[in-house]
């Protein structure tokens, strides 16, 4: 079992909290609205408004075992749309299926030290959970809005009873974001497996550092250059893999490390910041930061 918890906020503990703090709308998954032929999640977004008219639901309410408190917890499971397998989709954002992204987010005036929850995972075959965080803040100069905050988790292996998770933000300046972009998905982005199916419930901000997994090594990476071009290398401390993520939590490379130092071809990948981890056989986890120009 690999818990990856992938960013230190350690800018989080010296910044006073004067904001009141936001908590997630549905975070317990309670609400449900009728659309005729499927139930989805109310202040949340799924796929199930586009692939529904394919018969094709990959969002799903739970009942009984299947959740941790209350009534109802959700399920995404990968699923056949058109041909393509497409993992289980719950987002803060917008989907835009044509290319691939998911924007926006929901309002937020406050910085959260985690975005606790609970879950449960059965892949199928080599399959990854992604679960990712992004906070943002609108620049009226720079007509944008730039990242104040990052977190993302991941899960490789099978979780058969419910398991908290802590994703702890990594922020990248002192000012208060105000929009957060919540990513969860079933399986990976890249080579995502039919049927890998998540579970999750009670997904919400935390301001304290309660219910952090003990058993996640908070460790850095050991890499560089960084900033980077066209390749970087990293010092392998026992880890088997090494996984790189989007800022939207898309795992968009995964290689195995091999003994002493590893060296990564940085060829195809756009520039911007990166977020990964590498995991070793036991499933203790290093962190890094990786920006590439």
């Amino acid at each position: 079992m690999n818990y990856n918890l992938l960013l230190v906020a350690a800018l989080m503990l010296l910044v006073p909290r004067v904001n009141a703090q936001d908590t997630l709308a549905n975070s317990g998954f309670e609400s449900w609205t009728n659309q005729g032929t499927y139930e989805d999640l109310a202040d949340w977004n799924t796929l199930n408004p586009l692939s529904s008219a394919l018969g094709v639901i990959t969002a799903t309410k739970t009942t009984g075992a299947d959740v941790h408190t209350g009534s109802y917890g959700l399920k995404l499971q990968s699923k056949s749309v058109l041909g393509t397998i497409r993992p289980g989709v719950l987002t803060t954002g917008v989907i835009n299926v044509t290319n691939s992204t998911i924007g926006g987010g929901v309002p937020v005036n406050s910085r959260p030290v985690y975005l606790s929850g609970w879950y449960k995972y059965a892949p199928v075959g080599i399959d990854t959970a992604l679960i990712s965080v992004v906070f943002t803040k609108w620049d009226a100069v720079g007509d944008s809005q730039i990242i104040i905050g990052v977190g993302g988790f991941t899960e490789t292996g099978t979780v058969s009873t419910y398991t908290p998770f802590s994703v702890e933000i990594d922020y990248r300046s002192a000012d208060v974001p105000d929009t957060a972009l919540i990513i969860i998905t079933s399986g990976s982005n890249l080579a995502p497996q039919l049927n890998s199916a998540l579970i999750v419930d009670d997904v919400d901000f935390s301001y304290t550092a309660v219910g952090i997994l003990n058993r996640v090594a908070i460790e850095p990476i050991s890499f560089h250059p960084n900033p980077a071009q066209g390749f970087v290398t990293f010092t392998n401390y026992n880890a088997q893999q090494l996984n790189i993520l989007s800022l939207e939590g898309k795992l968009v490379f995964t290689t195995e490390l091999t003994a002493g130092q590893s060296r990564v071809d940085l060829k195809g990948f756009t520039k911007g910041l990166y977020i990964l981890n590498a995991v070793d056989a036991k499933g203790n986890v290093r962190y890094g930061k990786l920006l590439v120009e």
